[in-house]
């Protein structure tokens, strides 16, 4: 089931402020939530530039609330952050503690 609803680019001309917009409800909280993502939308110096580049802020929104970003836990630069940071690997010495990995090296 999605937790979000109408996402879609607002802005008309160059002196609107551009931003992609949704409704998001969190079941944890029981409340509903007007977001406002803009991520750059308003550099760009023409009509032209905004709508491309809010159709790739859209699709951006839309593949991280999928993924289960929640705007009410973080904004959306920090999930993007936390979904690139390296998984942890059971057993890779480059994770372990450092006492760990001295006593791992010690064993090579």
């Amino acid at each position: 089931m999605k937790n979000y609803s109408g996402l879609k680019l607002y802005g008309k001309t160059e002196g609107d402020e551009w931003f992609v917009g949704f409704t998001f409800f969190c079941e944890k909280r029981d409340k509903k939530k007007r977001c406002q993502v803009r991520l750059g939308i308003n550099y760009q110096p023409t009509i032209r530039g905004r709508i491309i580049e809010g159709e790739n802020v859209r699709k951006i929104v839309e593949s991280c609330l999928n993924e289960g970003w929640n705007p009410f836990d973080c904004d959306l630069k920090t999930f993007v952050k936390l979904q690139e940071a390296p998984s942890r690997e059971v057993g890779n010495p480059r994770y372990l503690p450092f006492n760990e990995a001295m006593q791992w090296a010690f064993d090579k």
